[in-house]
Protein backbone atom coordinates (compact mmCIF):
# COMPACT_ATOMS: atom_id res chain seq x y z
CA UNK A 1 0.00 0.00 0.00
CA UNK A 2 1.42 3.24 -1.14
CA UNK A 3 1.42 6.22 1.44
CA UNK A 4 -1.09 8.06 -0.32
CA UNK A 5 -3.01 5.24 -0.07
CA UNK A 6 -2.70 5.02 3.75
CA UNK A 7 -3.62 8.60 4.41
CA UNK A 8 -5.97 8.73 2.17
CA UNK A 9 -9.78 9.73 2.95
CA UNK A 10 -12.51 6.81 4.71
CA UNK A 11 -13.46 4.02 1.90
CA UNK A 12 -17.11 2.99 1.75
CA UNK A 13 -16.56 -0.17 2.96
CA UNK A 14 -14.28 0.31 5.72
CA UNK A 15 -15.24 0.24 8.77
CA UNK A 16 -14.82 3.52 11.21
CA UNK A 17 -12.61 1.75 13.74
CA UNK A 18 -10.12 0.86 10.79
CA UNK A 19 -10.21 4.81 10.17
CA UNK A 20 -9.74 5.79 13.62
CA UNK A 21 -7.00 3.40 13.94
CA UNK A 22 -5.25 4.47 10.49
CA UNK A 23 -5.22 8.19 12.02
CA UNK A 24 -3.75 7.18 15.36
CA UNK A 25 -1.11 5.45 13.11
CA UNK A 26 -0.16 8.80 11.03
CA UNK A 27 -0.10 10.80 14.37
CA UNK A 28 2.51 8.19 15.85
CA UNK A 29 4.62 7.66 12.65
CA UNK A 30 4.93 11.69 12.26
CA UNK A 31 5.44 12.53 15.65
CA UNK A 32 8.33 9.80 15.50
CA UNK A 33 9.64 11.51 12.22
CA UNK A 34 9.14 15.30 13.66
CA UNK A 35 11.11 13.74 17.39
CA UNK A 36 13.93 11.62 14.76
CA UNK A 37 14.52 15.10 12.56
CA UNK A 38 14.58 16.99 15.98
CA UNK A 39 17.39 15.15 17.39
CA UNK A 40 19.43 15.17 14.35
CA UNK A 41 19.25 18.76 14.44
CA UNK A 42 20.12 18.84 17.67
CA UNK A 43 23.09 16.52 17.04
CA UNK A 44 24.36 18.37 14.03
CA UNK A 45 24.72 21.62 16.23
CA UNK A 46 26.65 19.78 19.38
CA UNK A 47 28.36 17.49 17.12
CA UNK A 48 32.49 17.18 18.23
CA UNK A 49 34.43 17.43 15.47
CA UNK A 50 36.50 13.95 14.26
CA UNK A 51 40.30 14.78 13.64
CA UNK A 52 41.50 13.28 11.03
CA UNK A 53 45.63 13.31 11.57
CA UNK A 54 48.71 13.05 8.48
CA UNK A 55 51.76 13.12 8.46
CA UNK A 56 54.58 14.86 6.01
CA UNK A 57 57.73 14.22 6.52
CA UNK A 58 60.07 17.33 6.02
CA UNK A 59 63.98 18.31 5.72
CA UNK A 60 63.74 21.32 8.33
CA UNK A 61 62.36 22.34 10.97
CA UNK A 62 62.28 26.13 12.83
CA UNK A 63 63.33 26.54 16.67
CA UNK A 64 60.68 27.02 18.91
CA UNK A 65 60.67 29.68 21.37
CA UNK A 66 61.74 29.78 25.09
CA UNK A 67 60.31 31.97 27.48
CA UNK A 68 61.66 31.86 30.70
CA UNK A 69 60.71 33.47 34.03
CA UNK A 70 61.28 33.55 37.98
CA UNK A 71 60.94 35.84 40.52
CA UNK A 72 64.53 36.22 41.19
CA UNK A 73 67.27 37.55 38.96
CA UNK A 74 68.89 34.98 36.44
CA UNK A 75 70.68 35.36 33.28
CA UNK A 76 70.59 33.52 30.57
CA UNK A 77 73.41 31.93 28.51
CA UNK A 78 72.88 29.41 25.30
CA UNK A 79 74.69 27.66 22.45
CA UNK A 80 73.69 25.64 19.23
CA UNK A 81 74.75 22.35 19.67
CA UNK A 82 76.02 20.75 16.04
CA UNK A 83 77.23 17.12 15.22
CA UNK A 84 78.26 15.04 12.68
CA UNK A 85 77.23 10.82 12.41
CA UNK A 86 75.41 10.98 15.74
CA UNK A 87 78.44 12.45 17.96
CA UNK A 88 79.38 16.23 19.36
CA UNK A 89 81.07 18.13 16.72
CA UNK A 90 80.93 21.85 17.90
CA UNK A 91 79.30 24.20 19.99
CA UNK A 92 77.87 28.13 18.74
CA UNK A 93 77.28 30.06 21.62
CA UNK A 94 78.40 33.48 19.21
CA UNK A 95 75.29 33.05 16.87
CA UNK A 96 72.87 31.64 19.47
CA UNK A 97 73.33 34.56 22.36
CA UNK A 98 71.78 37.18 19.42
CA UNK A 99 68.33 35.52 19.78
CA UNK A 100 68.70 35.93 23.77
CA UNK A 101 66.57 38.85 25.47
CA UNK A 102 67.98 39.11 28.83
CA UNK A 103 65.49 39.28 31.78
CA UNK A 104 63.29 42.37 32.87
CA UNK A 105 61.01 42.79 35.45
CA UNK A 106 57.58 42.35 34.00
CA UNK A 107 54.63 41.98 36.46
CA UNK A 108 56.69 40.88 39.78
CA UNK A 109 58.62 38.85 37.77
CA UNK A 110 61.69 38.54 35.70
CA UNK A 111 60.83 37.35 32.19
CA UNK A 112 63.83 36.61 29.45
CA UNK A 113 63.49 34.27 26.69
CA UNK A 114 65.45 33.15 23.20
CA UNK A 115 62.99 34.27 19.83
CA UNK A 116 64.81 33.61 16.61
CA UNK A 117 63.09 36.70 14.39
CA UNK A 118 64.22 35.10 11.21
CA UNK A 119 64.66 31.39 9.51
CA UNK A 120 68.15 31.58 9.34
CA UNK A 121 69.03 28.86 11.50
CA UNK A 122 66.86 25.45 11.63
CA UNK A 123 67.28 21.84 12.49
CA UNK A 124 68.31 19.69 10.11
CA UNK A 125 67.98 15.35 9.98
CA UNK A 126 71.12 13.86 10.22
CA UNK A 127 73.06 12.89 7.36
CA UNK A 128 76.20 10.53 6.67
CA UNK A 129 79.38 12.60 6.93
CA UNK A 130 77.55 15.75 7.67
CA UNK A 131 77.64 18.70 10.05
CA UNK A 132 74.24 18.76 11.29
CA UNK A 133 72.19 21.17 14.11
CA UNK A 134 71.12 19.12 16.56
CA UNK A 135 69.94 21.09 19.51
CA UNK A 136 69.77 24.45 21.13
CA UNK A 137 71.38 24.04 24.70
CA UNK A 138 70.22 27.08 27.49
CA UNK A 139 70.92 27.68 31.02
CA UNK A 140 69.62 29.41 32.94
CA UNK A 141 72.22 31.33 36.02
CA UNK A 142 70.37 32.19 38.77
CA UNK A 143 72.17 35.94 40.45
CA UNK A 144 70.37 35.87 44.00
CA UNK A 145 73.14 34.07 46.38
CA UNK A 146 70.11 33.79 48.79
CA UNK A 147 68.12 31.78 46.63
CA UNK A 148 66.99 28.35 48.04
CA UNK A 149 65.34 25.64 45.99
CA UNK A 150 61.44 24.49 46.78
CA UNK A 151 60.04 22.25 43.52
CA UNK A 152 57.20 24.56 42.88
CA UNK A 153 56.33 27.01 40.05
CA UNK A 154 56.79 29.80 42.31
CA UNK A 155 59.80 29.13 43.74
CA UNK A 156 62.00 27.84 40.92
CA UNK A 157 62.42 28.93 37.21
CA UNK A 158 59.70 27.73 35.03
CA UNK A 159 60.06 27.95 31.47
CA UNK A 160 57.14 27.93 28.19
CA UNK A 161 57.72 26.42 25.01
CA UNK A 162 56.20 28.04 21.97
CA UNK A 163 56.49 27.46 17.87
CA UNK A 164 58.41 30.32 16.53
CA UNK A 165 55.80 30.78 13.77
CA UNK A 166 52.93 30.56 15.49
CA UNK A 167 53.75 32.61 19.22
CA UNK A 168 50.54 34.28 20.93
CA UNK A 169 52.32 36.79 22.43
CA UNK A 170 54.95 37.29 19.73
CA UNK A 171 55.35 40.63 17.69
CA UNK A 172 56.13 41.57 14.30
CA UNK A 173 59.83 42.57 14.77
CA UNK A 174 60.26 39.10 16.57
CA UNK A 175 60.59 40.48 20.37
CA UNK A 176 57.61 39.30 22.70
CA UNK A 177 54.76 40.94 24.47
CA UNK A 178 55.44 40.30 28.14
CA UNK A 179 52.80 41.82 29.21
CA UNK A 180 49.69 40.02 26.85
CA UNK A 181 47.58 38.21 29.05
CA UNK A 182 44.12 38.15 26.86
CA UNK A 183 44.47 34.63 25.03
CA UNK A 184 42.63 32.46 23.86
CA UNK A 185 41.39 28.99 25.36
CA UNK A 186 42.88 27.05 23.14
CA UNK A 187 46.61 29.43 23.64
CA UNK A 188 46.12 29.32 27.26
CA UNK A 189 45.95 25.11 26.64
CA UNK A 190 48.77 24.76 24.55
CA UNK A 191 50.60 27.16 26.50
CA UNK A 192 49.56 24.98 29.85
CA UNK A 193 50.59 21.90 28.43
CA UNK A 194 54.43 23.14 27.59
CA UNK A 195 54.94 24.84 30.59
CA UNK A 196 57.26 22.89 32.79
CA UNK A 197 60.09 23.61 36.30
CA UNK A 198 63.65 24.42 35.66
CA UNK A 199 65.30 21.57 38.64
CA UNK A 200 67.96 22.85 40.31
CA UNK A 201 71.80 21.21 38.66
CA UNK A 202 69.23 19.54 36.13
CA UNK A 203 69.26 19.85 32.43
CA UNK A 204 65.65 19.43 31.15
CA UNK A 205 65.62 17.67 27.49
CA UNK A 206 62.82 18.93 25.66
CA UNK A 207 62.14 16.82 22.58
CA UNK A 208 59.26 18.60 20.45
CA UNK A 209 57.06 17.54 17.33
CA UNK A 210 55.67 19.97 15.01
CA UNK A 211 51.48 20.15 14.44
CA UNK A 212 49.29 21.77 12.07
CA UNK A 213 45.67 22.15 12.92
CA UNK A 214 43.17 22.63 10.63
CA UNK A 215 39.88 23.66 12.98
CA UNK A 216 36.36 24.03 11.34
CA UNK A 217 35.33 27.91 11.40
CA UNK A 218 32.00 27.80 12.54
CA UNK A 219 28.89 29.04 10.13
CA UNK A 220 25.61 28.19 8.60
CA UNK A 221 27.32 26.81 5.13
CA UNK A 222 29.04 24.64 7.40
CA UNK A 223 25.85 23.46 9.10
CA UNK A 224 24.12 22.80 5.90
CA UNK A 225 26.90 20.75 4.58
CA UNK A 226 28.05 22.83 1.14
CA UNK A 227 31.78 23.83 2.35
CA UNK A 228 33.92 23.86 4.81
CA UNK A 229 36.51 26.48 5.71
CA UNK A 230 39.28 25.87 8.32
CA UNK A 231 41.36 28.10 10.81
CA UNK A 232 44.93 26.74 10.39
CA UNK A 233 47.01 26.84 13.94
CA UNK A 234 50.54 26.25 14.34
CA UNK A 235 52.01 24.50 17.59
CA UNK A 236 54.44 22.46 19.10
CA UNK A 237 53.62 19.16 21.40
CA UNK A 238 56.88 18.62 23.94
CA UNK A 239 57.87 15.61 25.99
CA UNK A 240 60.24 16.44 28.81
CA UNK A 241 63.13 14.21 30.03
CA UNK A 242 65.36 15.12 33.14
CA UNK A 243 69.09 14.43 33.35
CA UNK A 244 71.72 14.91 35.90
CA UNK A 245 73.55 18.62 35.12
CA UNK A 246 77.15 18.26 36.41
CA UNK A 247 77.72 21.66 38.20
CA UNK A 248 78.83 22.78 41.06
CA UNK A 249 76.96 25.59 41.46
CA UNK A 250 73.64 25.22 43.26
CA UNK A 251 72.02 28.23 40.97
CA UNK A 252 72.48 26.81 37.40
CA UNK A 253 69.78 24.80 35.46
CA UNK A 254 69.39 24.10 31.66
CA UNK A 255 67.08 22.97 28.88
CA UNK A 256 68.11 21.46 25.65
CA UNK A 257 65.40 21.55 22.68
CA UNK A 258 65.62 19.01 19.50
CA UNK A 259 62.91 17.59 17.61
CA UNK A 260 61.55 14.07 18.51
CA UNK A 261 61.37 13.58 14.90
CA UNK A 262 61.24 15.54 11.16
CA UNK A 263 57.31 14.88 10.29
CA UNK A 264 54.32 17.34 10.55
CA UNK A 265 51.27 16.40 12.12
CA UNK A 266 48.54 17.59 9.83
CA UNK A 267 45.33 17.45 12.20
CA UNK A 268 42.18 18.21 10.11
CA UNK A 269 39.09 18.73 11.83
CA UNK A 270 35.78 16.62 10.00
CA UNK A 271 32.17 16.37 10.63
CA UNK A 272 29.75 13.91 9.42
CA UNK A 273 26.43 15.01 10.64
CA UNK A 274 25.08 18.13 8.55
CA UNK A 275 21.70 19.28 7.14
CA UNK A 276 22.15 17.98 4.28
CA UNK A 277 22.65 14.31 5.28
CA UNK A 278 19.31 14.66 7.46
CA UNK A 279 17.68 15.81 4.08
CA UNK A 280 19.33 12.35 2.72
CA UNK A 281 18.33 10.09 5.09
CA UNK A 282 14.64 11.54 4.97
CA UNK A 283 14.98 11.30 0.68
CA UNK A 284 16.10 7.94 0.40
CA UNK A 285 19.41 6.90 -0.35
CA UNK A 286 19.31 3.12 -2.52
CA UNK A 287 21.03 3.95 -6.37
CA UNK A 288 18.38 0.72 -7.85
CA UNK A 289 15.27 2.71 -5.77
CA UNK A 290 16.06 5.83 -5.09
CA UNK A 291 12.54 7.01 -4.04
CA UNK A 292 11.98 8.33 -0.94
CA UNK A 293 9.39 10.96 1.04
CA UNK A 294 11.23 14.05 -0.97
CA UNK A 295 10.57 12.59 -4.33
CA UNK A 296 7.68 10.71 -4.12
CA UNK A 297 5.66 13.83 -3.02
CA UNK A 298 7.20 17.08 -4.00
CA UNK A 299 7.75 18.53 -7.52
CA UNK A 300 6.00 15.70 -9.34
CA UNK A 301 9.28 14.07 -9.75
CA UNK A 302 7.76 10.66 -9.55
CA UNK A 303 5.38 10.78 -12.44
CA UNK A 304 7.41 12.94 -14.75
CA UNK A 305 9.94 10.01 -14.17
CA UNK A 306 7.40 7.39 -15.51
CA UNK A 307 6.22 9.37 -17.73
CA UNK A 308 9.93 9.53 -19.34
CA UNK A 309 10.06 6.36 -19.29
CA UNK A 310 7.33 4.99 -21.08
CA UNK A 311 7.93 7.54 -24.19
CA UNK A 312 11.23 6.57 -24.26
CA UNK A 313 10.96 2.75 -24.00
CA UNK A 314 8.60 0.75 -26.07
CA UNK A 315 8.13 -2.27 -23.81
CA UNK A 316 9.66 -1.92 -19.70
CA UNK A 317 11.78 -4.57 -19.96
CA UNK A 318 11.20 -7.79 -17.69
CA UNK A 319 7.60 -7.11 -17.37
CA UNK A 320 4.50 -8.55 -18.94
CA UNK A 321 2.69 -6.35 -20.47
CA UNK A 322 -1.07 -6.66 -20.96
CA UNK A 323 -1.39 -3.28 -23.49
CA UNK A 324 -0.19 -5.96 -26.21
CA UNK A 325 -1.83 -8.64 -27.76
CA UNK A 326 -0.88 -12.08 -28.41
CA UNK A 327 -0.72 -11.54 -32.16
CA UNK A 328 1.67 -8.66 -32.09
CA UNK A 329 4.42 -9.75 -29.66
CA UNK A 330 7.08 -8.05 -29.15
CA UNK A 331 10.12 -8.96 -30.47
CA UNK A 332 13.31 -10.66 -28.40
CA UNK A 333 15.54 -7.58 -30.16
CA UNK A 334 13.20 -4.68 -28.80
CA UNK A 335 12.79 -6.55 -25.56
CA UNK A 336 17.21 -6.27 -25.31
CA UNK A 337 17.33 -2.93 -26.70
CA UNK A 338 14.93 -1.70 -23.98
CA UNK A 339 16.48 -3.25 -21.32
CA UNK A 340 19.78 -2.07 -22.42
CA UNK A 341 18.83 1.74 -22.25
CA UNK A 342 17.34 1.08 -18.57
CA UNK A 343 20.75 -0.49 -17.73
CA UNK A 344 22.76 2.22 -19.31
CA UNK A 345 20.68 5.24 -17.99
CA UNK A 346 19.44 3.97 -14.49
CA UNK A 347 22.19 1.46 -13.54
CA UNK A 348 25.87 1.05 -15.41
CA UNK A 349 28.23 3.49 -15.22
CA UNK A 350 28.90 3.29 -19.58
CA UNK A 351 31.56 6.33 -19.34
CA UNK A 352 33.42 4.02 -16.75
CA UNK A 353 33.71 0.72 -18.54
CA UNK A 354 34.27 3.02 -21.95
CA UNK A 355 37.21 3.87 -20.18
CA UNK A 356 38.22 0.65 -19.59
CA UNK A 357 37.67 -0.26 -23.30
CA UNK A 358 39.73 2.38 -24.36
CA UNK A 359 42.91 1.69 -22.44
CA UNK A 360 42.35 -1.73 -23.57
CA UNK A 361 42.61 -0.89 -27.34
CA UNK A 362 45.87 1.43 -26.19
CA UNK A 363 47.61 -1.86 -24.97
CA UNK A 364 46.49 -4.10 -27.84
CA UNK A 365 47.63 -1.30 -30.15
CA UNK A 366 51.24 -0.99 -28.09
CA UNK A 367 51.72 -4.99 -28.65
CA UNK A 368 51.50 -5.56 -32.12
CA UNK A 369 53.44 -1.99 -32.53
Amino acid sequence: MNFSDFIGKQRKSEPRAVLMMRIIIIIIISSCLIAYIAILINDVNREIPAIKTSKVPVDSLSIPDVLISFDHPFHIYCTFVWNINGYYSRNDSESCMQYITQPIYVGKTYTGYFSLNDQSQNFTPMKSDEEYFESLAIVVIIDDPNFIYKPSFSSVPFAIIFDSENNPIKLSDGTLDLSKTNLSIDENEILINNAFVLADRMFTLVNFTKHKKLSIIPNWISDIGLSFKHKESLYVNTKFVQGVFVAESEHLSGIKVKPETFINYIETEQISITYLGIIGVIGGESSIHPWGFIQFYCCGIKPKTQSKLRESLSILPLTESSLHSTTNEISMEERLRALEILLREYVIDVEYLQRIENTNRKVVTQNKN
